[in-house]
């Protein structure tokens, strides 16, 4: 049974865009989750901006992605716990690390044995000998007590845990969406597997579904839950170079794997090598040193000027975001829904809409890009997410004031009208299409 304290924990990580440093603020705030939960917005805002942090627009509006309710049915049907950071149950390598996650869902059992862990992460598109290698390791370090930590992906990943299992020994899987269904769906028999012999981990809503951004957060916890980092086969731009990243930050050891630099699939491990990143490792011997009396190093926190300025022109976006938010929670848009960070794909790289609002359908009725107080540029940013999404409307706002805003319509073909405030009301609820595909302007042809 979750106690009231732990339901309100969950509920603050179903808001939109609150994250794990501004729940800890709350609670450090209020005393406790649930006195935070029950306060009003403005009260909110205020003991944030006392602690020197603003207040995200989805706490303010309470943007959640969908109910508690739906939540708590979830959990009890997957029969998952809910561990949270203060709880003596929360791992305590992770909880060592910069902001770690405020709860974590889990499916299956961590235990203290977990302490002594590895990560071993690599590339998806792994050669056959790169998986040969990594299962190996794995397998030695399993039968030598040692937990082995991965995020159940193809490739590198899929070898860790099969090597663990086929040891007889633990694997703990951290995965990049929520625990009511697994990715990729062709490891829904190993993760049934890694249930039962360890657990999956996931900080993230049980119905979250896979987005691109949600890999990079989840690795931070690959390698906070371990001793080391292990980086198998990983070609420059690998996400298991971000693992090594977040263990170094975390000033836990990085060690990687021979891989085969013609094929293009080993470069990004011996770049860590030639960089003094990574400690050159070939067997389980080679990281079973780390297991001797160990005391976690902890740097004192620092702030250069550079990051202080950083951190001033966040908190004035945010400002921003929050007053679209409140425009767009304006009765006249009661039938569309608002969601934060929402992911565009532009060509190859990846974007993220800072505020978007969707019809019932789940389309794209307007964009809204947000910047500091003032900021001249992200009027571009705006167009690139109107063409790659085919959206009609979208505002780049770079004030509170709403008066201050320029709205948009996008014609299609890369040609975008500045337009009044009023014509971007009556475009999206006069009933027109917001798609440019039965756009008026647009030939039929």
């Amino acid at each position: 049974m979750l106690s009231e304290e732990t339901k309100s924990l969950i509920h603050f990580n179903l808001m939109q865009g609150v994250g794990s440093k501004t729940i800890q603020l709350l609670v450090e705030a209020f005393g406790c989750a649930e006195s935070a939960l029950q306060a009003a917005p403005d009260v909110q805002q205020r003991r944030l901006a006392e602690l020197g942090s603003s207040a995200p627009a989805g706490l303010i509006h309470r943007l959640l992605y969908y109910p508690l309710q739906r939540e708590l049915e979830l959990i009890e049907h997957h029969g998952c716990d809910v561990i949270t950071l203060y709880d003596e149950a929360y791992p305590p390598l992770l909880k060592g690390i910069h902001h770690p996650p405020i709860l974590l869902y889990v499916k299956g059992e961590i235990q203290a044995a977990d302490n002594k862990s590895i990560a071993l992460v690599g590339s998806r598109r792994a050669t056959e000998d790169g998986r040969r290698l990594c299962h190996k390791l794995s397998y030695a370090l399993a039968k030598h007590g040692v937990t082995v930590v991965s995020g159940l992906a193809r490739g590198i990943d899929e070898s860790a845990h099969r090597g663990a299992l086929e040891a007889g020994g633990r694997t703990i899987a951290v995965i990049g969406r929520g625990l009511s269904d697994v990715y990729p769906q062709e490891n829904r028999n190993l993760a049934a597997q890694i249930v039962k012999f360890g657990a999956l981990i996931s900080e993230f809503p049980m119905a979250m579904e896979v987005r691109r951004k949600n890999f990079p957060q989840r690795n931070r916890i690959i390698s906070g839950l371990t001793r080391g980092t292990v980086v198998g086969e990983a070609p420059k731009g690998s996400g298991a170079l971000i693992t090594a990243k977040h263990a170094r930050e975390q000033e836990r050891e990085v060690f990687a794997l021979p891989g085969q630099i013609l094929s293009g699939m080993g470069q990004g491990t011996q770049a860590l090598i030639n960089s003094g990143q990574a400690t050159f490792v070939n067997e389980a011997a080679d990281l079973l040193k780390l297991f001797t009396p160990y005391r976690l190093r902890r740097k004192p926190a620092q702030t250069p000027e550079s990051l202080q300025l950083f951190l001033v022109e966040q908190r004035d976006e945010a400002l921003v975001v929050t007053a679209v938010v409140g425009y767009f929670k304006n009765p006249a848009f009661q039938r569309f829904s608002i969601k934060l960070e929402h992911d565009v794909r532009i060509g190859s790289r990846d974007g993220r809409a800072d505020v978007v609002l969707l019809t019932a359908e789940g389309t794209l009725a307007a964009i809204a890009e947000c910047k500091p107080e003032y900021e001249k540029f992200g009027d571009e940013q705006l167009r690139s997410y109107l063409s790659a999404t085919d959206t009609r409307f979208g505002i780049f706002a770079n004030s509170e004031r709403a008066d201050r805003w320029e709205f948009y319509e996008n014609l299609g073909r890369s040609q975008f009208k500045k337009i009044s405030r009023s014509e971007f009301e009556n475009g999206i609820l006069g009933g027109v299409s917001t798609k440019l595909s039965r756009h008026p302007r647009e030939p039929s042809h």
